[in-house]
């Protein structure tokens, strides 16, 4: 997908053929898709399911701009509400309401334990290039403020790192051992967090520090 996405088109064809036998014995209230990217349905799959389900509200959440996923813009015609993190596009598409990317209840409570931070500032997430040059970034410059630090990059693949490598300048001074190639669970990245004295939120246009309780 990473060199043409037309490569699994046939692949996604089938598997949409075989989820549609399934869709088709059921009656929705709602159809929500959430950021459509690389495997998402096309446009042809997302009018064949409008079609099915006529009843059904149509529901788009993007957590990540239209620069980086611009085909977007053609399924926006199938959906009744959408929504989207990106303050740039709701501000440029008067189509998105916006909507800041959500938490988990478990968060609520973060930061009431004062004494017991083993970490200065951490961050968990994955390497994106660009964002893997400003989280490094980021990192050296609080690193006299903040030195106890949490960095946990995360890739899925080390066909992943081979790819950024070559294709990437942002990758270029990288090595393997900069990455962890194992996901995080849930509870686990909230213990990092609990254990933490600010998070590191990374953008790709913007990075500030959240939770931070200093």
């Amino acid at each position: 997908s990473r060199i043409n996405k037309k490569i699994i088109k046939i692949p996604m064809q089938k598997y949409f053929a075989e989820q549609m036998k399934f869709i088709e014995k059921q009656k929705y209230d709602y159809v929500i898709l959430i950021a459509g990217m690389t495997y998402s349905f096309d446009e042809n799959m997302i009018s064949k399911i409008r079609e099915n389900q006529k009843h059904a509200i149509f529901v788009m959440y993007q957590w990540d701009g239209e620069k980086n996923i611009p085909y977007v813009k053609e399924i926006h015609k199938f959906f009744d509400k959408i929504y989207s993190f990106d303050r740039n596009d709701c501000g440029n598409n008067k189509i998105y309401k916006f909507l800041p990317l959500f938490y988990i209840k478990k968060y609520e409570n973060m930061g009431s334990q004062k004494n017991k931070y083993c970490y200065d500032v951490s961050y968990v997430g994955t390497a994106h290039p660009k964002k893997y040059r400003m989280v490094n970034q980021m990192s050296k410059e609080l690193n006299s403020l903040l030195p106890r630090q949490f960095i946990y990059q995360y890739l899925p693949s080390k066909l992943k790192f081979i790819y950024h490598k070559l294709k990437s300048k942002d990758y270029k001074k990288a090595k393997f051992s900069d990455f962890q190639y194992k996901k995080l669970s849930s509870d686990e990245i909230t213990d990092i967090y609990n254990k933490s004295k600010c998070v590191l939120y990374n953008s790709f246009s913007v990075c500030v520090m959240l939770l931070s309780i200093l």
